[in-house]
């Protein structure tokens, strides 16, 4: 006997399906139709685009997606992190409220109904399935459950009702907030014993659990490690690659937006057209991502400015599917000097993977424009001064007369949704007054 709930879920695969096989013109077709249902269901009921509408003049339903991306500004980050109850469309709906994990710096509130939610969930099924791992295929995570750290009753029950769901669902989750060696070392064990087709972590937390366990055999069972919440290093796919033998697939969502793309097996992220219109916009130092919901979430956002960047624009694969290159950083993980000079702080990354010792790092940049470096290493060993001076002649070359000091750590902080921040700049910040934007 099939469950009714995993019947719907067989169907809601199958109309993923059968949507990518479609021609491009058609499917585009398909998403103006959605994109104008939201649209106008936000004029009438929520009030930022209401305003946003009758300030400019603009249609209640659009002819062409390109006439969409040329008539409506961009919604910028601010906008909805100073007044969110502005976005979300009146009347009940089954649904909650969700908080950003705040590598932006301050923590986003925003709405998810049920539906959208659902829709969010099966676009993720449906990615895994590329890489041939079912719903309920046993999954090891290694996770932050920020919820879970709450006070109060809130606190309480997500750390009752998390270890109970992973229960149910076949999945062993370890502790993002605990990386020390001794602690990746037990996690490895488990996994081992585990057996699970598919491991599930932040990127930095499973390249850290394979460097603690080189040399040691991984299980046999696993197919994929899907990378999530952070920008995915070469570094870590080959630790992984080397430690658990199986391949990396980047995961591309957030809280505000949902899932947004996946990385398929012939490489490249595959954007979900039927849920989210994705735009790539040239910007200082790479192209940044706008994010358009095309799901019913009773909170719409059009043309949101997610705040991430990706090196390249947003292309075509072979079947004419969209595809993204691997997201790169955030929008604010440009490094600035006090004489104008830019760079991204991938650049930085290159300069300290030739360190071979270094695990982990975190680069930091005030609004003086003086860079401050944290080094984690695996053996723990110091990178001596030859290594500090490596460092900061190379970096000078990027960003002339800019402060440098490098520190070494024995473990480097994580966010409190266990993610890793590479690179956070203060430098030349330009805040935003959240109000509608005339910007194109």
């Amino acid at each position: 006997m099939v469950v009714p709930r995993f019947r719907v879920l067989d169907r809601e695969m199958a109309v993923r399906e059968e949507f990518r096989a479609l021609p491009k013109a058609v499917r585009d077709q398909r998403r103006l139709e959605r994109l104008n249902d939201r649209w106008c269901a936000a004029v009438h009921g929520s009030r930022y685009y209401a305003v946003l509408a009758k300030k400019l003049g603009l249609p209640e339903l659009f002819e062409s997606l390109d006439e969409f991306r040329e008539l409506v500004p961009v919604t910028p980050r601010q906008a909805l992190r100073d007044r969110p109850d502005d976005f979300r469309l009146p009347g009940h709906r089954r649904g909650k409220w969700m908080t950003t994990g705040g590598s932006t710096g301050v923590p986003t509130r925003v709405f998810w109904g049920l539906d959208g939610h659902l829709e969010s969930l099966r676009d993720q099924y449906w990615a895994r399935s590329w890489w041939g791992v079912g719903v309920f295929d046993r999954q090891a995570m290694l996770w932050g459950h920020a919820s879970s750290h709450g006070g109060g009753l809130p606190g309480a029950c997500g750390r009752m009702m998390v270890p109970v769901i992973d229960r149910l669902r076949g999945r062993i989750r370890f502790n993002a907030y605990q990386l020390d060696r001794e602690s990746l070392r037990t996690y490895f064990d488990r996994i081992v014993r585990f057996r699970p087709v598919s491991l599930y972590a932040y990127g930095s937390a499973a390249h850290l659990l394979a460097v603690a366990n080189r040399g040691r055999a991984g299980p046999d069972s696993l197919k994929v490690a899907f990378l999530a919440a952070e920008p995915v290093q070469e570094m870590f796919r080959e630790s992984i690659g080397e430690v658990f033998g199986c391949p990396c697939a980047g995961e591309y969502g957030s809280i505000d937006c949902g899932m947004i793309a996946y990385e398929h097996p012939e490489g490249k992220s595959r954007v979900f057209e039927r849920s989210v219109i994705v735009e790539t916009v040239l910007r200082e130092g790479g192209y940044e991502i706008l994010v358009t919901q095309l799901r019913d979430t009773g909170f719409p956002l059009f043309r949101y400015e997610i705040g991430d960047m990706t090196p390249m624009p947003l292309s075509c694969a072979a079947d004419g599917g969209e595809v993204l290159e691997a997201v790169s950083g955030r929008s604010y993980d440009m490094l600035r000097s006090p004489t104008g000079a830019v760079c991204y702080g991938g650049m930085v990354t290159q300069i300290l993977k030739q360190l071979a010792d270094v695990a982990l790092f975190t680069v930091r940049q005030g609004p003086d424009y003086g860079l401050s470096i944290l080094i984690q290493t695996v053996s723990g060993n110091d990178i001596g001064v030859e290594g500090r001076r490596y460092v900061a002649s190379e970096v000078a070359k990027l960003l002339p007369g800019v402060r440098v000091e490098i520190s070494q750590v024995p473990a480097l902080d994580r966010t409190p949704a266990g993610k890793h921040r590479w690179i956070t700049s203060e430098a030349g910040v330009q805040p935003s007054n959240g109000k509608p934007s005339d910007a194109r």
